[in-house]
């Protein structure tokens, strides 16, 4: 499920309007591994509604490609994914961050077209 498709153009663009940071071994900033890779299965279980999220996705939308992020926002962390899935001429992307104290999601969603990324929509805390 977790697969990163090699072109990143979709993912930059994005990341001009949120910046995220993803495990790219470069080390510029702390944060709990183990708790990002957990953070992500349980986004994508809660999604799937299913503990096989990776089977139970795909009946129902093509991903084409999950990124584990980090956001780092005031000295707090948040964990969470940036995917991808194609759309009619377009990638649409998605990021959805969960809430530790509250295990509540907040999601993002983009429109991305040639070479411009415009914010859709935005669902906190649900």
């Amino acid at each position: 499920m977790y697969r990163n498709d090699r072109n990143v153009d979709s993912f930059n663009l994005v990341n001009a309007l949120q910046p995220v940071f993803r495990n790219t071994g470069c080390g510029m900033f702390e944060y709990d591994r183990k708790k990002q890779n957990e953070t992500a299965d349980s986004i994508l279980r809660a999604l799937a509604l299913n503990a096989d999220f990776a089977r139970a996705l795909k009946q129902y939308v093509r991903i084409n490609s999950v990124r584990r992020v980090v956001q780092f926002d005031d000295g707090s962390v948040r964990y969470g994914i940036h995917a991808e899935f194609e759309g009619h001429n377009k990638i649409n992307s998605f990021r959805i961050f969960k809430d530790e104290d509250t295990d509540a999601f907040d999601s993002y969603f983009y429109s991305v077209c040639d070479n411009k990324a415009e914010l859709g929509k935005v669902r906190t805390s649900s």
